[in-house]
């Protein structure tokens, strides 16, 4: 059983949304630099896409779900302390290390990486 009923969950979306507005804007321009980067490989490019994904999974940790999902379920804490120490990974991993390498082949795992991502 969830603490909370669908119209918390769906009103969590709402205001977040509102109050972020207009990011969404920037985290669509944001992914499709980290497509261009994949689909045009290179050593700073790996790099970005490292650091975009360290960004996206920092904000969602934080933003997300420690000034909205918290509202509705304590767990959000937790779930949102895993997103900044995942987040703190992709950073130094890819982007401190340089040990994260993006790129596109041809395969079923490859297509439907493409389709989740569209």
């Amino acid at each position: 059983m969830l603490p909370f009923t669908r119209e918390q969950f769906l009103g969590v979306f709402a205001d977040y949304n509102t109050a972020v507005w207009p990011v969404q804007i920037v985290a669509y321009l944001l992914g499709l630099a980290v497509v261009v980067a994949i689909l045009r490989p290179s050593p700073l490019g790996h790099r970005f896409v490292a650091g975009a994904l360290a960004a996206m999974w920092v904000w969602t940790g934080v933003v997300y779900h420690g000034l909205f999902f918290t509202r509705i379920n304590p767990a959000a804490w937790a779930f949102g302390a895993l997103f900044v120490v995942q987040g703190s990974l992709f950073s130094i991993a890819g982007v401190v290390r340089r040990r994260l390498v993006f790129g596109h082949s041809v395969g079923f795992a490859s297509v439907l990486g493409w389709v989740l991502m569209a």
